[in-house]
């Protein structure tokens, strides 16, 4: 897959949304808990205060940058659309990159900004009051806080999916997952600090990092659980929503589908390799026998050897041998 920068608009605007949201929600969420260790707040008041901060921010993003981008501001709704088929692999990278970015600057501008009106840490009261047991669990054992995300995970990209009919958040489906978002949290804060959006959580985990708290590496360590649970049930959403809306998706035909797929992408690659093997021998075979250039007759004939001057030599007369006389014996007379 060739990545490419198609929609920078929808991309930023992405970012920008899910900035916001953060900001927004984990600065009320921070007010709540100061006046909650102040004695002036309830656990309730405060998981309320930050379930409406979240929900209200949604639904009004949706209504302020809905026509720059498809307003998900959640790695887990962008997934549960990837995976539905109504978002593109490309679109799901630049995404989900924008949310986490996102969520790491809406955090960090957050808790910057509440040190700065209470003239306090507010990173490190995080650390130490929400830094224990599970990640910002409030004594919760770790199974529980995974399936607790996992569950409300699979209901948000349930509705989400059910509400819209392509990849883009309207007006309309913005207000039903807004409430649904503000329902969730509110429950689910009840036992853990979560959000239902792993940008949210990265982001705050690595803002918390900036503390002198001493536990301020907890978080960071165990933030998989907020990244993986909520990934789960998010695949899990969208593959019960497809088997439910059966009118819609016909599950054989999509795995026939993409077993054609693949094996079209194997048949492709093997004819290519096959193509290129056959091609490099056929280079081989009409690639010409390099032939030794013929040797000029000039440079072939041989150079006269330089006599030596000795001067005049005089001819030697070969000296026939003398007829034989014949001898007194044979001499006729």
């Amino acid at each position: 897959m060739a990545i490419s920068f198609e929609n920078p608009k929808e991309y930023i605007a992405e970012l920008i949304g899910t900035a916001i949201i953060m900001a927004i929600g984990i600065s009320v969420g921070s007010v709540s808990l100061l006046e909650f260790l102040n004695d002036t707040g309830s656990p309730s008041s405060s998981s309320l205060l930050v379930a409406f901060g979240f929900a209200i921010t949604f639904i009004g993003l949706v209504y302020f940058i809905g026509s720059a981008c498809n307003c998900h501001f959640n790695p887990l709704i962008s997934l549960s659309m990837f995976i539905n088929g109504r978002m593109k692999a490309n679109d799901l990278l630049w995404y989900v990159l924008a949310q986490f970015i996102g969520g790491i600057l809406g955090a960090l501008f957050a808790f910057y900004l509440v040190t700065q009106l209470y003239r306090t840490d507010m990173v490190a009261i995080y650390v130490s009051t929400f830094g224990r047991d599970c990640v910002w669990a409030q004594s919760i054992e770790v199974i529980g806080a995974f399936l607790i995300e996992m569950m409300c995970a699979f209901i948000l990209c349930s509705v989400a999916l059910k509400a819209t009919k392509t990849n883009k958040i309207d007006a309309k489906a913005g207000i039903i997952i807004g409430f649904t978002t503000f329902a969730l949290i509110f429950i689910a804060r009840e036992f853990l600090m979560t959000a239902v959006n792993p940008a949210m959580s990265l982001g705050a985990a690595i803002a918390v990092l900036f503390s002198a708290a001493p536990d301020n590496a907890v978080p960071i360590a165990q933030i998989w659980l907020f990244i993986i649970a909520p990934a789960l049930g998010a695949v899990i959403a969208s593959i019960t929503y497809m088997v439910v809306n059966s009118e819609e998706f016909d599950v054989d035909a999509m795995l026939a589908n993409a077993k054609a797929k693949s094996a079209a992408r194997r048949e492709a690659r093997e004819a290519e390799r096959a193509a290129n093997a056959q091609a490099a021998e056929e280079a081989a075979a009409e690639e010409p026998v390099a032939e030794e250039e013929p040797v000029a007759e000039e440079e072939i004939a041989e150079e006269p050897v330089a006599e030596e001057e000795f001067g005049d030599i005089p001819e030697i007369e070969s000296e026939e041998p003398a007829a034989e006389t014949p001898s007194d014996e044979n001499r006729s007379y």
